[in-house]
């Protein structure tokens, strides 16, 4: 996997103070809500534990993995943020550039509920927030793949 990637902020964060940071555990452990958005199951495992994101990020903090992989990846993530205190939002998104510049992603969210209606703000923003238990949303994304709804 190559280093991160920096993009520009969009529109609606350029009204919002930034910070830079000079590691990923710096910037994970300033961060309340750290979301990825990686092609690969393995790679956002290596981003979240190997890279230390989750050992950095404080209590309570929440890991939002936007990826659409396999549901048993997604609760071995989750096992894996447990450890260190932190809760995982299982949240595929589903709808391509058009869609997202509508700001009409729907987004699938799975987890631990407290830590789903903590950042289901930040999904609405951008999205049409969908509900289910960790995991499933994964399952309901495989779904829609294959039958194209």
């Amino acid at each position: 996997m190559s280093g991160p990637v920096v993009r520009s902020p969009s529109k609606c964060l350029t009204a919002t103070r930034d910070t830079a940071h000079e590691t990923v555990a710096e910037l994970a452990a300033a961060s309340g809500v750290v979301a990825l958005c990686l092609s690969e199951d393995s790679d956002t495992v290596e981003v979240a534990d190997r890279d230390g994101w989750l050992r950095s990020m404080h209590h309570g903090a929440v890991l939002v993995n936007h990826g659409t992989g396999l549901p048993q990846a997604a609760r071995e993530l989750a096992q894996l943020a447990a450890a260190h205190g932190a809760d995982v939002v299982d949240a595929p998104v589903s709808g391509g550039h058009a869609v997202a510049v509508a700001r009409q992603l729907t987004t699938m969210v799975g987890g631990d509920q407290s830590a789903m209606e903590r950042v289901t703000p930040v999904f609405e923003t951008d999205s049409r927030p969908w509900q289910r238990p960790l995991a499933p949303g994964r399952t309901a994304a495989s779904a829609e793949d294959r039958t194209g709804r």
